[in-house]
């Protein structure tokens, strides 16, 4: 059962809107004061043990905030190309519910169940491109948003 227009619509709305929201939030994040460089003068180990902290949290929020909008694009080129809630493994459609829950999802349930297993029966987390190899049909794309060291955070608002 594939999905219908209003349901795309429905779907894309959603994302375009979490996009935004990702977007303000991302430009709140590093224009807030304690985001700011150190100050010049002299810092204790304990100020500049807080100020590397401080750094490293927002690292990891850059990074997963850049991981999400990849997946959000992806999920709005998916939209636009018609293939938007099918299985990029076995081209089975992907249930509503499971789109409802996580629109960015790109594997029905039976697939990523099965990536699970093939994780758990090896006692690590498998990368996707050796997940996916698991499977049949598996594919591995690559990830336009890697994460840097650039500084401030640049999201687009709609897909490149």
């Amino acid at each position: 059962m594939s999905l219908d227009q209003k349901a795309l619509r429905y779907f894309r709305e959603m994302l375009e809107r979490a996009l935004d929201g990702l977007h303000e939030a991302v430009q709140g994040q590093f224009s807030c004061p304690e985001v700011q460089p150190a100050p010049d003068g002299p810092m204790d180990e304990a100020d500049k043990a807080d100020l590397e902290h401080h750094r490293e949290v927002l690292r990891h929020i850059e990074n997963r905030n850049r991981k999400l909008a990849w997946q959000i694009h992806r999920a709005l080129e998916r939209i636009e190309k018609g293939e938007f809630g099918i299985c990029e493994s076995c081209g089975d459609p992907i249930s509503y519910k499971r789109l409802m829950v996580q629109p960015t999802a790109v594997l029905c349930l039976s697939c990523q169940r099965e990536i699970e297993r093939a994780e758990k029966a090896s006692g690590r987390r498998a990368s996707r491109a050796e997940s996916w190899a698991t499977i049949p049909g598996g594919i591995e794309t690559s990830d336009p948003w890697r994460y840097s060291m650039s500084g401030a955070v640049q999201i687009p608002r709609r897909p490149l």
